[in-house]
């Protein structure tokens, strides 16, 4: 009697502790009030019909609580509702790989599903960074409509939508490298990424400059052969009268005056506005080698970021295993230390029990006290 209900006891103990152990390899989702209640603001302009406002605030509440696998799933709902299929497949699939990794794989299921619809819906591009470039440039980074994608994706089908986009390469210290492409759906087009260039000034701006150099020296000349038009008249003419000592002509002179001064008024203003335009175009490459180095900057940032980010996550799930191990370990102990107290207690219960029964013989109830002494052997 005793042995049967203390192996009932023990299964129900098993039975306790599988479920304890899977939820202790699966980490709850990371939940606080703020992302709580933005996804609920959220369900309720998705229920009223209004996903286009749901959307922002899914997207915010995810970014507070990373880890819940619900919040994701709604996000790329709405987002599939609003037309922006290519994010809505990417929010599944983060998704699917962090409900995985929790152990709640009918979610995994559920977003697997969704992924295979929507892939008929998409076309795909395949961002092909060659080794040698890597190599060559460490900080480089690559972006797909403005966002960066991650090295790991390099070489990766990644979904878009049906359009035109542009993948831009970036680098520190060097002119972005753009190229755009049209997807339809359904296509599935790989890109080779080109290295970011040297900065180089545009050929017009040198073209355009050097004219307005040519320009402002005939101007300059111009006004050398003005200078002496006005100086003969000068020395010929009074107020009232002219000479034509030495030849001089007036009204040649004249002419000579009214033709100089329209070629330095001409030719300077047309040198001076095409060495303007010059500057202006080289301006325009220094500030676009400016922004394209704050992009690669930023893009290089980010790319640290995530990578930090999966350090942290790979170094906080080994620190959640050891304590994992450290609490069962010193929860077996425990166990162990209160079954030696069990046993032990028993044990003197036994002691204690077996004069009682010894005596029980010469009182005429032998048979009740040796069958009570063999059921608790």
């Amino acid at each position: 009697m005793v042995r049967v209900v203390r192996l009932q006891l023990v299964a129900l103990g098993l039975l306790l502790a599988v479920p304890s152990v899977a939820r202790a390899e699966a980490p709850a989702p990371e939940h606080n009030e703020q992302a709580e209640g933005l996804f609920a603001e959220g369900r309720k302009l998705e229920d009223a019909g209004d996903p286009g406002k749901a959307c922002p605030l899914y997207e915010q509440a995810v970014e507070l609580a990373p880890a819940a696998v619900g919040g994701r799933l709604h996000l790329a709902r709405c987002l599939e509702r609003i037309g922006k299929l290519a994010s809505a497949h990417a929010a599944y699939e983060m998704a699917a790989e962090i409900a995985k990794k929790s152990g709640q794989f009918s979610r995994v299921v559920h977003a697997k599903g969704r992924l295979k619809e929507l892939g008929d819906r998409l076309a795909f591009v395949t961002l092909v960074v060659p080794p040698a470039t890597q190599a060559a440039m460490p900080a480089l980074a690559v972006e797909l409509d403005g966002a960066v994608v991650a090295r790991g994706r390099w070489g990766t089908k990644l979904a878009a939508d049906a359009g035109t986009h542009e993948v831009v390469a970036l680098a520190p210290g060097k002119v972005a490298w753009r190229r755009e492409v049209s997807l339809a759906l359904g296509d599935a087009f790989t890109i080779e990424v080109g290295a970011p260039g040297d900065a180089s000034a545009p050929r017009w701006a040198w073209v355009v400059g050097g004219v307005g150099v040519a320009l402002a020296a005939g101007a300059v000349a111009s006004g050398v052969e003005l200078s002496a038009a006005q100086s003969d008249i000068h020395e010929h003419c009074s107020a009232t009268a002219c000479d034509r000592a030495g030849g001089f002509e007036p009204a040649a002179a004249n002419a000579r005056l009214d033709r100089d001064l329209g070629l330095v008024l001409g030719l300077g203003i047309s040198g001076a506005a095409a060495i303007a335009a010059a500057g202006v175009g080289l301006a325009a490459m220094d500030g676009g080698k400016a922004r394209d180095e704050d992009r690669a900057e930023s893009a290089s940032l980010a790319a640290e970021g995530a990578a930090s980010g999966r350090v942290a996550r790979r170094r906080l799930d080994a620190e959640g295993a050891a304590t994992r191990r450290v609490a069962m370990s010193r929860v077996d102990a425990e166990g162990a230390a209160s079954g030696s107290v069990a046993r032990r207690r028993v044990a003197a219960r036994r002691v204690a029990v077996a004069p009682y029964l010894a005596l029980t013989p010469a009182q005429g109830v032998t048979g009740a006290g040796w069958s009570l002494s063999i059921a608790l052997e």
